[in-house]
């Protein structure tokens, strides 16, 4: 039995600069640790840290994320996006695509030791974990309404990592993309291309794997720096595979691809989403486009930890 907690991370559009470290080991790991611990938790055991950076921006305390198994799945929810124009199977592809990027690091002793298992279409459109039913890793569009408005400026997308705050394991991971808001496109045009969706994916699929923001200002996990209309973050930089080897280094692929509990594409009972309240920065503006730049930066310090009110048990 272990308390969980929540990891939302959001690709905003503030603009604003992240200083270069001008390293190739300016990746930082995702960590369980408190922002705010004035929340009122309850835990049986002792409570999670409180976050502290250094001056690159990576937590210096706190359990880092890791997923036990080292063979992921993922499922895409069936809808795709009308308003973007993106059917599932486009969006199936795109998001295979982002998983290969990474999975074809060159570690110098081989490639990142995971695999990914696509579990194909996706009947729920609810992000959740559920604590005594089969769960899905889901990566799902909003056409209707982006329900994140407290993150502000233009979100481009978030991701929601479920994990155990005594152990730092991964229970679940899901991905949700603002196309309320945001035309996604997946042309290789310059002329045609607006939010980038493989730029988008590969992003967030290393959030998803458990990094968190890059100081390098030119990494596919930096902070701030994306342009609309790039795909430059479809091709990952000597700082992310650095950062992908770190959390897989080269070795056997061992363990379940089956989620926690259980495979299901539909939405089960006992499920805990997201709440709604969590880290915001005012937009300030773009030269390109009102969605002109990621704002993730480990720098401006847009992760929260999200949990409930009292703890919460997983088994």
């Amino acid at each position: 039995m272990s308390h969980f907690g929540k990891w939302l991370v959001s690709l905003a559009a503030l603009s604003g600069a992240l200083a270069a470290s001008g390293r190739a080991d300016a990746f930082c790991r995702t960590k369980a640790c408190d922002t705010d611990p004035s929340y009122g938790d309850a835990w049986d055991g002792p409570e999670p840290t409180q976050c502290v950076r250094n001056a690159q921006g990576c937590l210096l305390e706190g359990t880092p994320l890791f997923w036990e198994s080292h063979c992921l799945s993922f499922g895409v929810q069936r809808d795709g996006s009308a308003l973007s124009g993106i059917d599932f199977e486009t969006a199936r592809a795109t998001v295979q695509a982002g998983f290969d990027t990474w999975m074809a690091a060159d570690c110098g002793d081989g490639a990142p030791s995971f695999r990914v298992v696509d579990q194909g279409e996706i009947a729920c459109a609810g992000i959740e974990y559920n604590q005594n039913a089969p769960n899905a890793n889901v990566i799902l569009f909003r056409d209707d309404e982006w329900p994140y408005q407290n993150l502000g400026g233009h979100a481009l997308a978030l991701t929601t990592v479920t994990f155990s705050v005594e152990t730092g394991e991964i229970y679940d991971a899901d991905i949700e993309l603002n196309s309320a808001e945001t035309l996604f496109t997946t042309s290789d045009n310059p002329d045609e291309i607006v939010s980038d969706l493989a730029s988008v994916l590969t992003h967030e699929i290393g959030h998803f794997l458990g990094l968190s923001h890059s100081a390098e200002e030119t990494s596919v996990m930096r902070g701030v720096g994306y342009q609309s209309g790039s795909i430059e973050l479809r091709t990952l930089t000597p700082d992310d595979v650095t950062g992908i080897c770190a959390l897989f280094p080269p070795g056997p692929t061992n363990g379940s691809c089956t989620p926690r509990h259980g495979f299901s594409p539909e939405c089960g009972n006992g499920g805990t989403p997201p709440e709604s309240d969590g880290c915001a920065f005012s937009p300030r503006g773009s030269s390109k486009s009102p969605l002109g730049l990621l704002a993730l930066g480990a720098l401006l310090s847009c992760f929260a930890l999200r949990r409930a009110r009292t703890a919460r048990r997983a088994v």
